[in-house]
């Protein structure tokens, strides 16, 4: 029965071509791995070699290093690449075990810088990596940061603004359809450039997105209460306009009168 000797562990570092500063980190990953595989399921004497708990806290080994030297050589903090480079060796997916690297580091300050370098090493795109920040709370941040980013982008390249392509996007991914998500970003824009606060904007955007929603665009005394400017009035006309493409030119002046009486 082969046994996990010094020599053997100095034989296997040497063969991974790892600077020799790294070697006390792979000696620690690779005991670590040997005990907890003794634990479990002992070597005997007809155990083959290429079969043994040495053998495979070797390859745990080999593959901790490499991966745990890559974040180091990143930038990334020892605790970062320590569980990532764990992770990483039974899990495909780089973000979910970036999320457990993220997780394992207490400091706020540190678990920020590391999430920068990790996020400017898989993407140049600003949009998502800022997405990805924000939404990471929520276990899913590169799905919902792809989500994002893409809906963004493709407003501004229809020509839309960029507070329009970031209103569209966030009401994409609280689940308004596509229809809503166009009318709450459309008020938001009309609200913020009349000069109304971020949160009255979106108030004012949720309200017209149930009106759109709903349909009840002949229900104007709960709308006029509120909104009764000028501009308020117009706007409310070009989206029932916009909704109600049936509405013949006499129904949509009815509407005109009933809002303006």
């Amino acid at each position: 029965m082969i046994q996990l000797t010094d020599d053997l562990i100095k034989d296997a570092f040497v063969k991974t071509g790892v600077d020799e500063s790294f070697f006390p980190v792979y000696e620690r990953k690779i005991k670590l791995a040997y005990d907890e595989l003794q634990q479990d399921l002992p070597d005997d004497d007809d155990t083959p070699d290429e079969e043994s708990n040495v053998f495979e806290s070797i390859r745990q080994a080999n593959n901790y290093i490499a991966y745990y030297v890559e974040e180091i050589e990143k930038g990334h903090s020892d605790s970062w690449a320590a569980t990532f480079a764990d992770y990483r060796d039974t899990c495909d997916n780089i973000h979910e075990t970036a999320l457990e690297a993220y997780d394992s580091i207490e400091d706020k300050a540190q678990k920020e810088k590391d999430l920068d370098i990790f996020l400017n090493s898989i993407s140049e795109d600003e949009i998502y990596r800022d997405r990805y920040k924000l939404v990471i709370s929520g276990g899913v941040p590169h799905e919902a940061a792809s989500e994002y980013s893409r809906n963004y982008h493709r407003c501004i390249q229809e020509g839309k603004s960029e507070t329009y392509a970031h209103v569209y996007a966030n009401a994409i991914s609280m689940d308004y359809s596509m229809y809503g998500s166009e009318v709450y970003a459309e008020a938001y824009e009309q609200a913020i450039n009349h000069d109304m606060s971020q949160d009255q904007a979106n108030l004012f955007a949720e309200f017209l997105s149930d009106v759109c929603g709903g349909g009840t665009w002949w229900d104007t005394s709960k709308y006029l209460n509120q909104y009764h400017e000028d501009w308020q009035k117009e706007f409310y006309l070009y989206l029932a306009n916009k909704d109600y493409k049936h509405y013949t030119e006499q129904e949509l002046n009815d509407l005109r009168r009933e809002i303006y009486k």
